[in-house]
């Protein structure tokens, strides 16, 4: 590619041009190979590539909140422009972008339009010599696409620039040379002459001819004067011949023969226009195919049932022989191996659209119960398609209420302290050592004897008397042999038997040194204990000994009543850092749940699905019973966390019931408390952040209140905690497992000391703990009000969810914001009067005539229709009537309405005057009956990331009630009929911005509704794709349906 010259990529949907773009850009590494920009290589120094490179995405990249001039600034600093020319460099970009009047606009409240040319301007800002533009004219008027063209032209010099496009026309236009791409590989590149003299086949001349016209005999004087022509399509009025190249001398005397016998032939008029750019881009396409077909025999068996099906469709209209050859010429057109799999019909306009045929449909009950089930399983593909999301929603709670449980493992007790048995079993295997100073003393030499067999299990030694004179010297020698601590650890108690010399009663003297390390507390103890033991052994025999035990006395009164208050204060501070870590875990994970609502909402998959047919309560009912049984798999994790534990408060006594009733009752009221949240947010990282904090500061906040507050000014007290109790699910969760565990912690002590009689006696006794026998008890520390409460949360949180998103409250501030701009608008109104006379007589029609007037004659009425967003008029005071059966173009500009005007027809705006009826139903007043005879294709793709294709399709039949055992023939249908087959199992989310459209596009057209509203349908899609769907329509339209579309093209 060179420098100042322009050059395009095409390709079909998928064919893998954005895949090049993102790997000439970084974003995506190549598998094999490399590509060199500006002279560095794009896997070894892609920071030098970056620093000359401009990119706009296929899809808009913006900052919402930043304006249009502060996104040029940015990136303009952010490519090493310097601060004195930023300024200048931006407002000149402004001109050429024509945006200065939106240069202090968020970047949200731009049209789509607007949107591309500020990616277009930040792709060229700060002198970008490798210019890569991905679909740039996407969803731009012809007069903004024109513009673009211009600014191209006009910024070509010293840069190289590559873009995609969908339209041929604009890459005839604009590219230098052009690269056609199919199955990822690029199959042809040159200049568009060079192109089309390899791939055209001809010129086209097209005849407009009278209904009296001979096809046939028309045909023999063609082909009288230019032997090769052959009849490419005949289509109602309008009959198209191929004529060769070579045979270009010859044209001169067919027209003029044609232009004598014009009124003779029965032709109206006729011309000719040469090979386009088009028809390159589909015979590559069809050649690509051909190949493909060779290594897979189903493709070809699937294009010979076509041209069967339509010779089948001939024999019974009885068409001319040239109606196949046009048949043929269209399906080799397409991509056969992305599947045309259904027969469409032919040129007569025969109709055999299959996958809207003898729909059997659910009412009642059963397509309530359907579409929970299509709501439960497009939330269970959304989150087990997000393992990260699983991840922290299963791990945090586990690990916050371990930590919890850890801490209550260390907290000081009050009891009495139990008997300790005093031997070297805690220390293990010691070493005992001794010293014999003998005499020839018998006693002594029993004695030890008698000692060395009660250490059994020890190593028992004895040290050198010659070597070491003082056992001092020996302990240090052993010391400094093994270390300190080592010594510490081993040598624990031993012995120095010595004989003296004088002599008692005829009899010598022993004495026994109990010696003991002083580190270990009851070594002294130990000592003594097997020295005294091995004396009594010797008098007696082995079968006496002596067991010592140390049991302190149990506390007397007078300390109970000192240690009262602390004992109180060390139960309530462990059961409240249980709850409060609790807390923490829960906060997080529940506002998890939220996620999925709010990306549907923001790009529109919500509102899809409502005008698909769900209603508010199956929606918010399918998902809870997802969120909710999500829930429970955590919550059964902590029972567990609490059965390892053996923490007696929550395991003893059925408790570990309770603490699940518990969690139960709080997954209940929690769930609809975060979902209605999920309607103040538009990012999904930004909703579950804040939101999470919000839970944190609620339930963390108004536990340490209550249980400050308790020991301050109880009066106080009482008021905040009934505030929490009443409208905090996150309080009361909290404090249920901190009162079973303080209610535990004071019955348990009151059975110690015995004292439950008497403080029933007196339960103002200083000594006394309030407590219940019930866990589930009404009065605190009983749980009984806080289950109640939590309870009642979970009916008045989703009421007011559902209150919400019914929009009776946005109806009524409309209404009163509304009402004001109203006045002003019709003063203003009179002021600008359409100049179309067509436009204005269609307007008088419609608001001079009695409406059930107008409801017999069109289907769907506009009337007097405008709407403001603030002070700004996005539609401005339409009337309209379309009748049925007809398919309606709505033109205009990036930002003319068109968009605002659809949203206002499917409901989701409401006109702040006027009203439109389609069917007879308002649709201000009845929007659920009019979403069951509508569908909708959205500007903006409303896809769920995570579903397939597949999926998507099925979510929606069923939203529709098709039967489940209908669904899937209609979803293949309608997969092979808008050429998804290759991509149906793959998640949207990897869809090109081509095959998004078309999916959305089926999802319009099933379960076959009366009215089909398409916003800008072929916008980023491929030629041939574009063709097969203009076919659909026809015939779709044919069928009795309506179309209302807004276009580009």
């Amino acid at each position: 590619m060179y420098e100042g010259q322009i050059t395009s990529l095409l390709g079909h949907n998928g064919a893998g041009k954005t895949t090049i773009m993102s790997m000439l850009t970084g974003f995506i590494s190549p598998t094999s190979g490399t590509a060199i920009v500006n002279g560095y290589d794009i896997r070894t120094n892609i920071s030098k590539v970056r620093e000359n490179l401009g990119m706009c995405p296929q899809h808009n990249i913006l900052f919402d909140s930043m304006t249009v001039e502060e996104h040029l600034k940015f990136f303009a600093l952010l490519k090493g422009s310097s601060w004195g020319d930023v300024n200048k460099e931006v407002k000149k970009m402004l001109t050429v972008l024509r945006l200065q009047a939106k240069q202090d606009a968020q970047s949200h409240t731009l049209s789509g339009g607007q949107k591309r040319k500020l990616s277009v301007g930040i792709s060229l800002i700060a002198g970008s010599k490798v210019i890569i533009l991905d679909e740039p004219t996407s969803g731009m008027d012809p007069s903004a696409r024109r513009q673009l063209w211009d600014i191209l032209q006009q910024f070509r010099q010293g840069r190289t620039i590559i873009f995609t496009t969908h339209s041929m026309d604009e890459a005839d236009i604009l590219s230098d040379r052009i690269a056609i791409m199919a199955e990822g590989v690029i199959k042809c590149c040159g200049t568009s002459m060079f192109l089309k003299k390899l791939y055209g086949a001809g010129y086209h001349m097209i005849i407009e001819k009278h209904p009296s016209c001979d096809v046939e005999a028309l045909t023999q004087l063609i082909q009288t004067h230019v032997p090769m022509a052959t009849l490419e399509s005949q289509i109602s009025a309008e009959l198209s011949y191929l004529l060769p190249f070579h045979e270009s001398p010859k044209f001169s005397k067919l027209f003029e023969t044609m232009e004598i016998s014009m009124e003779k032939l029965g032709v109206n008029s006729f011309g000719i226009s040469p090979t386009t750019m088009e028809e390159v881009f589909l015979k590559v396409g069809k050649e690509a195919d051909e190949k493909k077909a060779l290594h897979n025999p189903t493709l070809k068996d699937l294009q010979f049932s076509f041209k069967n099906d339509m010779q089948k469709m001939e024999g019974k209209n009885g068409s001319s022989s040239n109606s196949l050859t046009t048949y043929n010429s269209i399906v080799e057109g397409y991509r056969n191996d992305e599947s045309v799999a259904v027969s469409l019909g032919d040129i007569h306009g025969s109709v055999s659209i299959n996958f809207n045929k003898d729909l059997a449909k659910n009412t009642g009950l059963w397509l309530f119960l359907q579409q929970i089930r299509a709501m439960v399983v497009k939330k269970m593909v959304h989150a087990l398609r997000n393992k990260t999301v699983i991840f922290f929603q299963l791990s945090l709670p586990v690990v916050f209420t371990a930590l919890a449980l850890s801490i209550e493992k260390f907290q000081p007790t009050s009891k009495d302290e139990p008997p300790l048995k005093l031997d070297l079993s805690p220390f293990g295997r010691t070493v005992v050592t001794y010293g014999d100073r003998n005499n020839g003393n018998a006693f002594q030499n029993s004695l030890i004897t008698k000692y060395k067999n009660n250490l059994q299990g020890h190593d028992v030694t004895s040290w050198d008397y010659t070597k070491f004179q003082n056992v001092d010297n020996f302990f240090l020698s052993q010391i400094n042999r093994i270390g300190i601590g080592t010594f510490n650890q081993k040598y624990i108690i031993g012995a120095n038997f010595l004989t003296d010399s004088s002599v008692v009663d005829g009899m010598t003297k022993t004495i026994v040194q109990v010696l003991y390390n002083g580190q270990p507390l009851h070594a002294v103890a130990v000592a003594l204990a097997k020295t005294m033991d091995s004396l009594l052994k010797y008098y007696t025999d082995e079968k006496h000994s002596i067991s010592t035990i140390n049991h302190p006395f149990p506390k007397r009164i007078s300390q109970e009543n000192t240690n009262y208050n602390q004992n109180l204060f060390v139960v309530d501070l462990t059961g409240f850092l249980v709850g409060l870590f609790l807390i923490l875990g829960m906060a997080f994970t529940l506002s998890t749940f939220m996620i999925s609502l709010i990306k549907e909402r923001a790009n529109g998959s919500k509102h899809l699905q409502i005008v698909c047919g769900v209603g508010y309560i199956p929606f918010w009912f399918g998902n809870f019973i997802w969120d909710f049984v999500n829930y429970l798999i955590p919550v059964f994790a902590i029972l567990i966390v609490f059965a390892a534990f053996q923490t007696t408060a929550y395991v003893t006594n059925n408790n570990l019931g309770i603490v699940f009733l518990v969690l139960v009752l709080f997954g209940w009221s929690q769930l609809p408390f975060v979902y209605m949240f999920s309607f103040a947010f538009k990012t999904a990282a930004t909703g579950m952040v804040v939101v999470s904090m919000v839970n944190i500061f609620l339930g963390a906040a108004a536990l340490v209140a209550t249980y400050v507050l308790k020991f301050v000014n109880s009066d106080v007290n009482d008021i905040v905690e009934w505030c929490c109790l009443a409208f905090i699910p996150l309080f009361n969760v909290g404090q249920s497992i901190k009162d079973i565990y303080v209610n535990h912690g004071y019955r348990d002590y009151c059975d110690q000391k015995s004292y439950e009689s008497l403080c029933q006696d007196s339960c103002t006794c200083v000594i006394c703990f309030k407590y219940q026998d019930s866990y589930l008890a009404w009065e605190s520390p009983g749980i009984g009000r806080l289950l109640i409460f939590m309870f009642l949360q979970g009916f008045f949180y989703f009421s007011l969810v559902f209150l919400i998103d019914s929009g009776l409250v946005v109806r009524i501030i409309c209404s009163v914001r509304n009402s004001i701009p109203a006045i002003v608008g019709f003063q203003i109104l009179d002021k600008f009067k359409g100049t179309d006379n067509d436009v204005e007589a269609e307007k008088e029609r419609v608001n001079k005539t009695p409406l059930a007037s107008l409801m017999q004659t069109d289907s769907l009425i506009i009337k007097k229709v405008t709407k403001y967003y603030g002070n700004f008029r996005a539609v401005n005071d339409i009337s309209m009537g379309i009748p049925a059966d007809e398919c309606f173009g709505l033109l205009g500009q990036n930002g003319a309405g068109k968009t605002t005007t659809f949203k206002i027809l499917t409901g989701e705006e409401r006109s702040s005057v006027g009203e439109a009826y389609l069917q007879n139903c308002s649709i201000n007043d009845n929007t659920k009956e009019v979403h069951k005879k509508l569908g909708y294709c959205p500007q903006f793709h409303g896809l769920v990331d995570q579903m397939t294709g597949r999926e998507t399709l099925t979510m929606y039949g069923r939203l529709r009630g098709i039967s489940e055992g209908q669904i899937s023939n209609v979803v293949k249908e309608l997969i092979d009929v808008l050429m998804l087959r290759e991509h149906t199992d793959k998640q949207t989310a990897f869809y090109s911005g081509g095959n998004k459209r078309k999916l959305s596009i089926a999802i319009a057209l099933i379960g076959d509704p009366q009215f089909i509203l398409l916003d800008e349908p072929t916008t980023g899609v491929d030629p041939s794709a574009r063709r097969q769907i203009w076919n659909v329509l026809s015939q779709i339209r044919a069928s009795g349906r309506t179309i209302i579309l807004t276009s580009h093209r």
